[in-house]
């Protein structure tokens, strides 16, 4: 331990702009992170404390390739020897991600900052090393036995009178979470148009490649959920996220009526509700296994949404930007023009046609919510299925229907 304080004096001397090589960086991040899993919440008095690990954890995060194999297990520009297994870099990245950091997980984020921030560089090599890193930190996040390493770390907190014993990583590392908030945003349009349901019709499974094209990764349905939900852990993010949601379905409308996007592509902003509201059924799921007792995630964070919503102009640039790319609209398009200030609602022109592109999203958003009134719990989706299949053609008139259908509703059989 001696020699791990005199290397954290000496990093803690150096300036901003030193950067390790490929193989230092790597095996800092590696060593820093395995003693934070295995020792850092040990409560030893001879222990490493966070402030004497914070020097290192910050040289070692300075290196992006570095970066880049800690969070996907691909090395990008390695070092000749660097060999390293990828259960020891798993075990380092659970340490620096659910040990209890004392800056709120501040200083570990500049692991995962850059994934968003470069995104939209004009260098080439940097926005499509950081598409392609998101690519693989969500494999890492969401692959195999990690979400629960994440979301059931040990740690005891107490928060809204409720005492956890099994915190999520989120729940404590504010700043960490944030990170993850800000790559949402950025990728808000693969989270929404990524296809929910596969030619068997069950969910979608795995992350597809970085698009540099157009921004976009298919990520599966479980994936995008899981990722959400360590979002929906923190009272913040969670809120961050609602206002994501809301702030990308009325761009995604203004776009559509204006003329600017495809029918297909308008059902995004649907899917990405249902993914909401599926990762705080899921985050809720995971408290009452902490507390033994039902926590209502969503109306928690309903609350704080409606009375803490934040200004939203740091958002509209990043969640723009993203729809932008993904539909291929040009510079001079809606999308644009919302996010500079200069869209004129009244300039709204309506598309001809019908309105079958809202089956999409109602489709979306019916099989992820249940009908919990009636005697039985029933998946929402099945319970407005098994009516059209028993009723359809069945009466003649509107309000024949609007009748049955009130009826049913109700826990009737719909027979009038």
């Amino acid at each position: 331990m001696d020699e791990a304080r005199a290397l954290s004096q000496m990093f803690g001397q150096t300036t901003d702009d030193l950067q390790g090589g490929y193989g230092l960086s790597t095996n800092l991040a590696l060593s820093t992170g395995s003693y934070a899993n295995y020792w850092g919440d040990s409560g030893d008095d001879h222990a490493l404390t966070d402030a004497q690990m914070y020097p290192l954890v910050d040289v070692a995060s300075r290196n992006k390739d570095a970066n880049y194999f800690m969070l996907t297990g691909t090395h990008h520009n390695p070092e000749l020897g660097v060999d390293i297994d990828d259960s020891q870099r798993e075990q380092a990245f659970e340490g620096l991600f659910t040990h209890r950091w004392n800056d709120e997980g501040e200083t570990v984020s500049q692991f995962t900052d850059w994934l968003s921030e470069d995104l939209d560089s004009d260098d080439y090599q940097e926005s499509s090393r950081a598409g392609r890193g998101f690519a693989g930190f969500m494999e890492t996040i969401t692959d195999d036995d990690m979400p629960e390493k994440l979301m059931n770390t040990g740690t005891h907190l107490k928060e809204g009178g409720n005492e956890y014993q099994n915190a999520s990583f989120t729940q404590y590392n504010i700043e960490l979470a944030h990170s993850l908030s800000d790559m949402f945003d950025a990728h808000v349009y693969s989270f929404a148009n990524g296809d929910v349901y596969d030619t068997n019709d069950q969910f979608t499974q795995g992350i597809g490649q970085y698009r540099h094209s157009d921004g976009f990764i298919q990520m599966g349905t479980e994936e995008r959920a899981t990722f959400m939900q360590f979002l929906m852990g923190n009272d913040e993010t969670a809120v961050e996220a609602a206002e994501t949601v809301d702030l990308y379905h009325q761009m995604e409308s203004a776009t559509f009526l204006g003329g600017g996007a495809s029918a297909e592509t308008s059902r995004g902003s649907g899917t990405l509700q249902g993914l909401f509201d599926h990762s705080l059924k899921m985050e809720s799921e995971s408290r009452y296994q902490d507390l033994g007792e039902q926590v209502d995630r969503e109306e928690e964070v309903t609350g704080i949404f409606v009375t803490e919503a934040g200004n939203l102009s740091e958002k509209i640039p990043v969640v723009g930007t993203a729809l932008s790319k993904g539909i291929e609209h040009g510079k001079d398009g809606i999308v644009e023009a919302i996010v500079d200030g200069e869209f004129d609602k009244t300039e709204w022109s309506v598309r001809s046609g019908n309105l079958n592109w809202l089956d999409g999203p109602f489709e979306t958003f019916m099989r992820y919510s249940e009908v919990t009134w009636c005697a039985t719990v029933e998946n929402a989706w099945d319970f407005v299925t098994a009516y059209v299949d028993e009723f359809e053609d069945t009466y003649e008139t509107q309000a024949e229907y609007l009748e049955s259908i009130e009826d049913y509703v109700d826990c009737g059989d719909g027979r009038i």
